[in-house]
């Protein structure tokens, strides 16, 4: 029972990184940037954002580049870093910054909110903001952290994008497939390493059928011989 049991969690790993792989390929295939869109990679692009606040007279605006930029200057470290969870100081101005793009799913715009001494910036990204264009008065600002410095540039607009790994995998041509069509070779690194972890998974499969094909194999009267002796 060991043996099955073995077998199929082996069996189990090859079913489950061929799905990861389809998976991957489908959305490699069918997800697209907005037209004019700044991609800075893993489905997230941007094509502009707005900036209001009681203490501008007007609202300004981020062309897509540099809403990118302002984007890619904060995201990486809220969602992966350790941000200091901090209030900005209550007498500074509070900025809406509400941005368009996709966002790992279908283009929307969603609201930031900045604040600034001019050395330390202060960022809330309100969650559970819904997905649309048209989206209705976010939440108000909460659970603050402080920003990387680079946040400050970014959101004067004189910040430029970092090249990332993101970035550059974004800039590679993408593959189109058709209805009713495999999927081609190639495509970028991250298939190209979902390939090779399919390959690993097989060995690994075969590898254990033959360990399990081993160890249920009656020895023979000489193998008993020998081991009596």
């Amino acid at each position: 029972m060991g043996g099955m049991a073995g077998a199929l969690a082996l069996l189990s790993v090859g079913w489950f990184l061929a799905s990861a792989a389809n998976g991957a390929v489908a959305q490699d295939t069918t997800t697209t940037a907005p037209p004019g869109a700044v991609q800075i990679g893993e489905g997230y692009a941007f094509t502009g954002a707005v900036i209001t606040s009681p203490a501008e007279p007007a609202p300004r605006t981020l062309d897509a580049y540099h809403a990118a930029v302002f984007v890619q200057s904060w995201l990486g470290d809220a969602f992966f870093g350790k941000p200091q969870i901090q209030d900005p100081p209550p007498d500074l101005p509070v900025y809406r910054v509400d941005i368009t793009g996709t966002w790992g799913s279908p283009e929307a715009r969603q609201t930031v909110y900045y604040a600034s001494d001019g050395t330390t910036a202060w960022l809330s990204y309100p969650q559970e903001q819904p997905v649309s264009l048209t989206p209705p008065d976010p939440p108000p600002p909460s659970n603050w952290f402080v920003a990387p410095p680079r946040v400050i540039e970014a959101f004067k607009g004189t910040a430029t994008l970092e090249q990332t790994v993101g970035v550059q995998n974004a800039a590679l041509p993408s593959t189109t497939v058709a209805p009713g069509e495999a999927p081609t070779a190639g495509g970028g690194s991250d298939r190209s390493t979902i390939w090779w972890a399919l390959a690993a998974a097989a060995v690994i499969v075969v590898v254990g059928a033959v360990v399990i094909s081993r160890r249920r194999r009656r020895p023979t009267p000489d193998e008993l011989v020998s081991e009596d002796a």
